[in-house]
């Protein structure tokens, strides 16, 4: 396709009145530029631009204008790119996938663009940025939509509020982060049991809490079942919550650090109950394979359908009673047996236990949301799938196996771009895809103050001032901090010690 580069487009629309002053506007300039759309490819357009006679001021201190609505519409703020054109480029690197040469390749093939990598790469942040601040602007919207279908399901995890403890606490450390880490470094040298006072102490804090967030370090990479990843994260709470208790034998004298430490006790301490995991542990190995039978019973190791029916719920509650009578017919009465005949016994015991609770997945919607039922997911499988959709995505992109350092600086916001693949969601935001850009241009209408010299939303400021000052729960920094020799012997000394009392 050939573009329209040879062609001038006059936009010139009547000046009108002023909107502070309600006065008349007079033409301050007009201007030749070039614009890049999907919709008419590469152009050139002569624009005049009014301002008000009276010289009114904007809260920004800049006189007045205004600009040709056609203009307004089609491109961006101080840009010769059209929205649709960073639509176009942000679908494509998104939820297509596509690497930034084949980008460039289709895009000056059909519509006689021409992009550089880097451009294409600065469109795409500029796509998601457009669509956090839309998102933010339809929160009503999509509220209200949420609640009247009933509201939505949430499991109580423990590892959210810990990723959250490690962001607040780097969020109070700021800019110190690398003599925090510093800090954190001497203090694992040391040999006492005392918590340091003032930042170092919450660095160690979050070092601590850290430590537990990496037990992945902790498995061979196999996978489950040779891996049980769960466990191991159940492991390092456990221990941790051992060290803690040490630590806090003879607390620093630091309300702050003290406070921080026993909020993190508190969170990880959730795990403990009365399933005498530390004993399971020893004998899984021998015990694999009945578990992994009970598993596939309740169908915790196949893929879950996509959409589960109560129907499904009575089916495979039906099947599990039948195989729970059974297994208490296979249960050894006396003789060797004695590790399958504790396994049983334990299976039995959470199956009369908990049983009732395995089918308490059908939650009644209220009125308001037309009654009716609800099927809570059962596992997290849904949210994994999509995590490993998108890592797929991201490995196609990139082109690289290790993707290590892109999900490390992947902005939050890339989750939102698989919204855009919902009717409904795409309907409450824009009405539809092709109307998107038209939404993005809506968004810089009504903002005409920061739109003058394109700033962006504060939100979106708040949120790279965090980046910058590494508050990720877990950085790479972070991680070659945390994965020390040193770490890993001061948190099962400290666990395994009877650390003196303070005394009073």
């Amino acid at each position: 396709m050939v573009g329209l580069l040879d062609i001038v487009v006059s936009a010139k629309d009547e000046g009108g009145l002023c909107d502070l002053c309600k006065g008349p506007m007079r033409v301050q300039k007009t201007v030749e530029h070039e614009g890049r759309t999907i919709e008419h490819g590469a152009f050139h357009v002569r624009e005049t631009v009014y301002v008000c006679k009276s010289r009114c001021h904007t809260d920004d201190g800049s006189l007045f204008t205004k600009r040709a609505q056609s203009v307004v519409r089609t491109l961006m703020p101080n840009s010769i790119v059209g929205y649709d054109l960073m639509v176009c480029v942000g679908l494509k690197r998104l939820l297509e996938h596509k690497q930034r040469e084949e980008i460039i390749g289709e895009l000056n093939e059909n519509h006689g663009i021409n992009l550089s990598s880097g451009e294409v790469s600065n469109l795409t942040g500029t796509f998601l940025e457009y669509l956090l601040r839309l998102h933010h602007a339809r929160a009503d919207q999509l509220r209200g939509v949420l609640e009247a279908d009933g509201g939505w399901p949430m499991q109580v995890k423990v590892r959210p509020e810990i990723n959250a403890l490690v962001r607040e606490i780097g969020r109070e450390i700021g800019f110190q982060i690398d003599d925090a880490r510093q800090a954190v470094l001497n203090w694992q040298a040391m040999d006492d049991y005392r918590l340091p006072t003032g930042p170092d102490g919450l660095a160690v804090v979050r070092n601590i809490a850290q430590w537990i967030l990496d037990y992945k370090a902790d498995l061979s990479g196999l996978d489950f079942p040779f891996d049980r990843p769960y466990l191991s994260f159940y492991n390092r709470c456990m221990v941790a919550l051992r060290a803690m208790d040490a630590f806090l034998r003879v607390p620093p004298d630091d309300r702050t650090v003290v406070r921080m430490i026993r909020r993190l006790r508190r969170m990880a301490s959730k795990v403990s109950c009365e399933v005498p995991f530390s004993q399971t542990v020893k004998r899984l190995h021998r015990r694999a394979d009945l578990f992994d039978e009970l598993r596939d019973k309740l169908r915790l190791a196949k893929d879950m359908p996509e959409k589960e029916s109560i129907e499904d719920l009575d089916e495979m509650r039906h099947q599990f009673e039948t195989w729970t009578a059974d297994l208490e017919n296979r249960r050894p009465k006396r003789g060797p047996g004695k590790e399958i005949r504790d396994a049983v016994d334990i299976i039995l015991k959470h199956v009369d236990t908990h049983g009732d609770n395995l089918w308490g997945h059908a939650i009644r919607l209220p009125e308001r949301a037309g009654s009716g039922i609800r099927l809570m997911s059962r596992t997290n499988e849904l949210l994994e799938n999509f995590f490993g959709t998108m890592k797929h995505g991201e490995r196609r992109r990139s082109g690289r196996k290790n993707l290590g350092q892109d999900l490390e600086h992947l902005p939050a916001e890339a989750a939102l771009a698989y919204n855009l693949e919902h009717a409904d969601y795409v309907n409450i935001v824009c009405g539809s895809l092709e109307q998107l850009p038209l939404a993005f241009a809506q968004l810089d209408m009504e903002n005409p103050n920061r739109k003058k010299k394109w700033l962006a939303p504060q939100e979106v400021v708040n949120l790279e001032q965090e980046l910058r000052l590494s508050t990720a729960s877990l950085s790479p920094a972070d991680r070659r901090l945390v994965r020390t020799n040193l770490m890993n012997q001061r948190i099962n000394k400290a666990a395994n010690s009877r650390a003196p009392r303070a005394l009073h």
